[in-house]
């Protein structure tokens, strides 16, 4: 989890959507760069590792629980090099492959993160987590399906008979 000045970013970032109401990001950035001052005040007594301690990143769910992702051993190393939450424990597989245990909440910001190595990360658990890996990946595979058929269809060339003198 990042430290520092990077965790008051990220909080103020969350406070800022979390104020949106119905803004869009451009209202949102055009408000930001005109103004000098600080737009959301922080508590002198709020502990922001605290408040983000069970987020994976920005974004915040329910309940911390045990999620374990299986990477592939072409991904173990990198993985392995690099701390992606303090809660972080990895066990080495025999075939070189790597599971990432964390303790963060189930949200869409982990789920896009699974995502992003494609094949060469599977989920473990929660069930509910590695269901929803699994409905993203259905989706994008039919969508990709579809609009393959539709590109076949389109570049068909149909010919209809010409009748002359009728």
């Amino acid at each position: 989890m990042p430290r520092g000045d990077q965790v008051i970013r990220q909080w103020k970032l969350l406070r800022l959507l979390e104020s949106r109401r119905g803004r869009t990001l451009e209202e949102l950035v055009k408000e930001l760069n005109c103004c000098t001052r600080t737009i959301i005040p922080t508590p002198s007594n709020f502990d922001v590792e605290a408040y983000m301690r069970e987020s994976f990143g920005i974004l915040r769910g329910g309940p911390a629980v045990p999620v374990k992702v299986k990477f592939s051993n072409a991904w173990a190393r990198w993985i392995g090099e690099r701390i992606w939450h303090p809660s972080q424990t990895l066990e080495r597989l025999p075939g070189g492959e790597l599971i990432l245990t964390l303790q963060v909440a189930v949200t869409d910001e982990l789920k896009r993160w699974i995502l992003s190595f494609g094949r060469e990360a599977e989920v473990v658990e929660p069930i509910v987590l590695r269901e929803a890996v699994r409905a993203e990946a259905q989706a994008l595979l039919e969508r990709l399906e579809v609009e393959d058929l539709a590109r076949e269809f389109s570049s068909l060339q149909l010919t209809l008979p010409v009748i002359v003198g009728v």
